[in-house]
């Protein structure tokens, strides 16, 4: 959104957000774990955090984000530290082929 990537906020996040998230980015298989709320530390520190998604309400069903509710793009009352942290499952043969661009 707005052209670049953004973060979702931990506050309300959990297992349901997590599943749409990880269907979304090609993790068919949903996710397995959201870990507590810190957990997530940035290393780097000369960017400042932008948070896209906060108090994400998924019901679990839905194939995007863009179903769920929330306040709204952008609008969010997050730190720094309330990156929301997940593991998704993956299947080696599910997986879509991936690809690292370096600019």
């Amino acid at each position: 959104m707005f052209g670049q990537w953004g973060l979702i906020c931990d506050d309300l996040f959990g297992l349901r957000d997590a599943e749409v998230v990880c269907r979304e980015l090609g993790f068919p298989l949903g996710a397995t774990e959201v870990l507590p709320p810190g957990s997530y530390i940035s290393r780097d520190y000369t960017k400042p955090a932008v948070f896209l998604i906060d108090d994400l309400k998924c019901l679990g069903n839905e194939s995007s984000v863009l179903e769920c509710e929330f306040e709204g793009w952008g609008v969010h009352d997050c730190l720094p530290e309330e990156v929301s942290f997940f593991y998704a499952l993956s299947n080696c043969f599910d997986l879509p082929s991936r690809q690292l661009v370096l600019q």
